[in-house]
């Protein structure tokens, strides 16, 4: 953590704390990428053998699902998603604050619609024990739940991001792709 103004407010401060999650899902969304290579490898290799690996295809696409989700929150939070500003740009100072509070709270509603729905997924999968049609009829709710959290770590960025522009609003002015204070900008 670095001395910021945001050492005036507990809300702040409190925000500061959670870069350790977003650094975390950056490793997380590495795993299931590192997973997702061995899983596509061997069953490339399976099928130049003759053998069949069921199920492999499916948690190959699981693991795309889940470690994209994860990026997400970390890609936000150090400023790697594309972000068109072109209009924003145009706007004064005050404007420019008013948008983008207007911005963040779209994106985050956005975002937490999403982490509810994917949730509410996940959890009527487990409610009805639904599985996957392919050869090795795994569970939904468990990638799906990997899928939640993922994108519940990306409402949590959002809001971060839309409460930091509330409090301090300076912060629309200065750095006008995501919060990158304190997050370094590796996983």
């Amino acid at each position: 953590m670095t001395d910021t103004p945001s050492s005036a407010s507990p809300v702040l401060r409190l925000l500061d704390r959670l870069e350790p999650l977003y650094r975390a899902c950056g490793l997380v969304a590495a795993g299931f990428l590192i997973a997702l290579t061995g899983l596509v490898l061997a069953s490339i290799l399976s099928r130049l053998a003759g053998v069949f690996l069921g199920g492999v295809t499916e948690l190959a696409g699981y693991a795309m699902a889940a470690g994209s989700f994860f990026a997400l929150a970390w890609t936000f939070k150090t400023g790697g998603h594309i972000r068109v500003a072109l209009l924003i740009n145009r706007f004064g100072d005050r404007g420019r604050v008013n948008a983008e509070r207007w911005c963040r709270a779209v994106m985050a509603a956005g975002a937490c619609y999403l982490a509810f729905y994917m949730g509410r997924l996940a959890w009527f999968s487990w409610l009805f024990g639904e599985r996957s049609e392919g050869s090795a009829a795994f569970l939904l709710w468990v990638p799906q739940s990997l899928v939640t959290i993922g994108a519940a770590a990306l409402a949590l960025a959002t809001l971060d991001s839309f409460l930091r522009v509330l409090i301090e609003p300076e912060r629309a002015l200065a750095s006008p792709e995501a919060d990158t204070k304190g997050s370094g900008g590796e996983p």
